[in-house]
């Protein structure tokens, strides 16, 4: 039986792949803590094939969802953090590529996103 999880896990992959449209996706309102380790974790070992395009509708889909909010505060000891619950330094060279020129630029670029923002509307 899948979970929401699972389902939500395979429509982040479907999009990563660009075999997804980032409009057909629902979030589920909870997820557990080591939701984005097991996503990145099957990412990278079951070696999908995820585009640079993908990748970063991927991670507008992660930002849209509030349960991601708290990690675009400290975005750098999140992504440490990250990086060493998936093994980064085991995973495929492509793999790592894709975290360091895309999934960790895209993440930054949505939390100076969301620190502009607060920023613009404190009075």
């Amino acid at each position: 039986m899948m979970t929401i999880d699972d389902t939500y896990t395979q429509s982040l992959i479907a999009i990563a792949t660009e075999s997804l449209d980032l409009h057909h996706l629902s979030p589920p309102p909870d997820l557990p803590p080591t939701f984005l380790t097991n996503l990145f974790t099957t990412i990278a070992a079951n070696r999908i094939p995820i585009t640079r395009e993908g990748t970063e509708r991927l991670m507008d889909a992660l930002f849209e969802n509030p349960a991601f909010t708290p990690l675009l505060t400290d975005p750098e000891s999140k992504q440490t953090q990250l990086a060493a619950a998936i093994d980064l330094p085991t995973t495929t060279t492509a793999f790592q590529s894709f975290w360091t020129h895309i999934i960790v630029p895209a993440w930054n670029q949505h939390a100076d996103l969301h620190r502009v923002m607060a920023e613009t509307t404190e009075k």
